[in-house]
């Protein structure tokens, strides 16, 4: 089994440079099909919506919606839409760090103390 380039490909090491001894081939390569009888379809499939709408279809374009998390009757746990539940509030080791950030920013003079006390307390 032999392998070839049937075409230069795009690539950004390629960019601005002149391959005078490469030929193309004279290979229609949108003609050549899948070896993979699934993958076969599927691209049949892409290139039948392409041809009627205009725009590759790919999930790759497909804008995600942020996940929205649902609250639970329970208070203290939330569940996300891949139906995990999520725990409310701060852990320990979280609450701890941000009270150090806290008194980091009192000790710099970026909040007064009135502010330290509120955001202290939990009062956000």
């Amino acid at each position: 089994m032999a392998y070839g380039l049937l075409r230069m490909p795009k690539m950004p090491e390629l960019k601005g440079k002149v391959v005078a001894d490469f030929s193309r081939a004279d290979v229609d390569i949108k003609n050549i099909s899948y070896k993979d009888k699934a993958a076969e379809k599927n691209r049949q499939s892409n290139i039948k919506a392409y041809l009627e709408t205009g725009k590759w279809p790919s999930k790759q374009n497909e804008k995600k919606e942020p996940s929205k998390e649902v609250e639970e009757e329970e208070g203290d746990t939330a569940v996300n839409n891949n139906g995990k539940k999520k725990r409310k509030g701060l852990t320990d080791d979280e609450e701890f760090r941000r009270d150090a950030l806290l008194m980091k920013k009192l000790k710099q003079g970026k909040i007064t103390k009135a502010e330290f006390d509120r955001l202290f307390d939990g009062e956000d």
